[in-house]
């Protein structure tokens, strides 16, 4: 796991960081519900691919965000997260 700052990515719009992550092959986790729903919708719909993104309501605890990340490892491999939006929710 790794933050935007650790990448050299803060300050980068949303946009960048998801072609990042999908070039290095990671998944994207995520608060920013609004425009990561849109960008998944536009990356489908030009073809484009992305390793898989969460969303997740700032609300939750870190604990809930935790034990969330890990069902969705173990419930999920890379291959299918791929083009994957998947919700936390209160």
């Amino acid at each position: 796991m790794t933050s935007t700052a650790e990448t050299g990515l803060l300050g980068s719009t949303d946009e960048e960081q998801l072609a990042w992550a999908a070039r290095e092959g990671r998944v994207v986790f995520t608060h920013n519900i609004d425009d990561f729903c849109r960008l998944h919708r536009k990356f489908l719909k030009e073809g484009k691919s992305h390793a898989g993104i969460i969303v997740a309501e700032q609300s939750l605890s870190i604990g809930t965000r935790l034990r969330g990340l890990l069902r969705l490892a173990q419930s999920f491999t890379a291959e299918e997260m791929r083009n994957r939006l998947e919700f936390f929710q209160t």
